[in-house]
């Protein structure tokens, strides 16, 4: 089943990216933020440590969370 674009807005706004090359990971787009999150959540434990990822809304250009890798884990910031 095909989700609506409604008012020029995307099907699956919540994307995640590497902020530091400005770049969407491929297959990372998601139509809810609970399940962006868990997304983002999930890949950043593969990622090497000191790596950060960030949780965006395309249409709102909002920023939902951003991951950071670390020895033991991995630290989460909110956005607003």
């Amino acid at each position: 089943m095909k989700r609506k674009k409604l008012n020029g807005s995307t099907a699956r706004p919540y994307r995640v990216r590497d902020p530091e090359t400005m770049k969407q990971l491929v297959g990372r787009n998601y139509s809810d933020p609970t399940r962006a999150l868990d997304g983002a959540w999930k890949a950043i434990h593969w990622s090497p440590v000191g790596h950060t990822l960030e949780v965006i809304n395309i249409d709102t250009e909002r920023l939902l969370a951003q991951y950071k890798r670390r020895i033991k884990g991995a630290e989460i910031y909110k956005g607003k």
